[in-house]
């Protein structure tokens, strides 16, 4: 049966559920918080030097990142949104910033971005040239607009993904003091437009 949890962040809901059955996959490396930040929201990446492929001993972490438009193209973070100690790299066209080493050999680092990032790409470096860039892809967290209602994570989720899906409140049509928010959904044939029961497995708590 596959792992689900509700949990409720700020003013959106958000709800993980499994959509089937999946091998075991290697521990998280890297995350951040909030899981899907709006535009001009202050964020946490995490990475975790066990589960990550830079060296286990590594004394430093270091955070390289930079703007990323659609095609992929990297460019300069402004300078307002560096963390302390960033400095330029890459002729400019991009950043590293140290992170803070926390319990379990976690490493964390917070940016508070302004209204003007629409998303951002970043990988991971010990400065020795070792690199950790999630297997040549690059991470990427692309920014909410806050007048957006409702949207899920990941954006192509396949078979086997832990999906969420947010609810912001403050862009919807419930009430913005709504202590209760309740997802209604159901599984839809492809073509039919008919809604179904999920699976019992499916639900979430």
């Amino acid at each position: 049966m596959g792992r689900r949890a509700i949990t409720l962040w700020g003013p959106a809901l958000v709800l993980l559920f499994l959509l089937a059955a999946s091998p075991a996959a290697r521990a998280q490396s890297v995350w951040w918080d909030p899981a899907q930040p709006l535009v001009g929201q202050e964020f946490t990446i995490y990475y975790d030097l066990d589960a990550g492929t830079l060296p286990g001993g590594a004394s430093q972490v270091w955070l390289h990142w930079g703007l990323v438009d659609a095609l992929g193209n990297w460019s300069a973070p402004p300078q307002s949104t560096w963390p302390p100690g960033t400095i330029p790299v890459d002729n400019g066209a991009a950043a590293e910033s140290p992170m803070i080493e926390g319990a379990d050999n976690v490493w964390s680092l917070t940016i508070d971005p302004v209204e003007t990032m629409t998303a951002i790409a970043f990988v991971f470096t010990d400065q020795e040239g070792n690199w950790d860039n999630n297997n040549g892809n690059n991470w990427r967290i692309d920014f909410t607009s806050g007048d957006v209602a409702s949207w899920y994570s990941p954006e192509d989720p396949e078979p086997g993904d832990l999906l969420t899906v947010y609810y912001n409140a403050a862009a919807g049509t419930l009430p913005d003091d709504a202590v209760n928010v309740r997802l209604h959904w159901g599984i839809n044939q492809v073509g039919q437009g008919q809604w179904q029961e999920p699976p019992a497995a499916m639900w979430p708590p």
